[in-house]
Formats: structure tokens, sequence, C-alpha cells
């Protein structure tokens, strides 16, 4: 080990070598897949879920009684089906989380981690966990706002992102984040992040002109 190296160094190099697990934790519509999506299409990551493998298991038996495709649902037709979404992941973890497991690898990222296993076996893999947080956002079930305040409660969360203005807005923020801009720890806002990089790229002020002679 080089003497001073730390994880904010390991952070660093892994962020320039996209090779990070990213994993994201948070409230239902809080930016969540948005975040997944740009590190997906701007950053070269591949996606991973453990609600992506509910959805798979669950849609022979949601399609034939309700007559809902769970891996495309939205909407209204999402919401009626969350509560059995949620009920699946906890009575087949074990299951799921070896699924999880079997696809794990660099340059990945986990769209919704809500459980103190899977964040566990998240950062024991070497990734990292982010909360994306929507202010006003309080959680739309009592399961999702007891798991993520576990989530906060055991220290599993590393970053916070508060997800404060527009969708190109985050998206800046995590193309600075993973071009090294600062440290995965602690918090950012995103309006006061973005406020700050056009300030930056701003030109700088001109010298006052010299006074006329009379």
């Amino acid at each position: 080990m080089v003497p001073g190296f730390t994880d904010w160094h390991r952070l660093q190099i892994l962020t320039a070598l996209h090779q990070m697990k990213i994993g994201l934790a948070g409230y239902s519509r809080t930016g969540k897949d948005e975040v997944a999506k740009r590190l997906i299409e701007k950053h070269g990551y591949a996606r991973v879920a453990i609600g992506d493998f509910i959805k798979q298991q669950l849609r022979p038996l949601v399609l034939e009684h309700l007559g809902i495709d769970a891996l495309t649902v939205t909407g209204e037709d999402k919401e009626r089906i969350r509560k059995l979404l949620e009920l699946w992941g906890d009575l087949n973890f074990t299951n799921l989380l070896g699924l999880m497991r079997a696809e794990l690898r660099d340059n990945i990222v986990n769209s919704r981690i809500c459980r103190t296993e899977e964040a566990e076996l998240w950062r024991s893999e070497g990734g990292i966990v982010i909360e994306i947080r929507r202010p006003y956002n309080i959680g739309k079930t009592l399961w999702e706002r007891h798991r993520m305040n576990e989530l906060r409660k055991d220290g599993l969360v590393d970053f916070t992102i508060i997800n404060d203005s527009t969708v190109e807005d985050l998206h800046q923020t995590i193309d600075w984040l993973m071009a090294g801009g600062r440290k995965w720890r602690g918090e950012i806002r995103v309006k006061a992040a973005c406020s700050a990089f056009k300030e930056y790229d701003a030109p700088p002020p001109q010298a006052p002109l010299p006074p006329t002679a009379p």
C-alpha cells in the first residue's frame, strides 16, 4: 500500500478508469433511473437491479391475473403491483441476491438498492451506494421509508445527491462527478453545483477602463 493512499484516492482512480460499481438508493421518483440512464448512455455503464429479476419472475402471474406486463408497466398500473413486487422481493430475497451477485462486475450501475443485505454485498464487492434525494419526496409506501431509513441508520449510504433542479442539471452534475469533480462523500445539491459551473464557465470580469483625460 502506498503511504497516504486512501479510499478517496482509490475512488478517484476507479472513476477515471470507469471501473466503479455504483449503487443507487432512494425513494421512488427521485431520479435514480435518470442517473442510471446517464451512466449507461454517456459513460458506458451496464445496468443491474434486483427489481428487474422480481419483475421477470412475477411476469407470468401478473400477466395472467391482471393483464399487466410487469416488465413494461408504468403509471397507475405500476402502483397497482408495487406492494406485490415489494412482498416478493422480501420472500425470495436470498435467491434474488444470488442472481445479482452473478451479474457483478466493474463498470456497472445498480438502479435501485433497497435492503441492507444488498447494500452490504454491494459495498463488500468494492461498490459505493449513492442516495438520490428529491425535496419533499417522502416515499410512496411505509415499506419504502422503512428500508431507506435502515440504509441511513446502518451507515450504508456513501454519498447523497440532492436532485433539486432540472434533468439537464442532474446530467451535468453526474458528468462532473464522473470526471473526478469532487469526493464521493457527504452530499451535493444539483442546483448549487450547476450554479457554480455556470459561474466558473463565465468569462472573467473586464478590468475598468482608465479615466480619460479631460
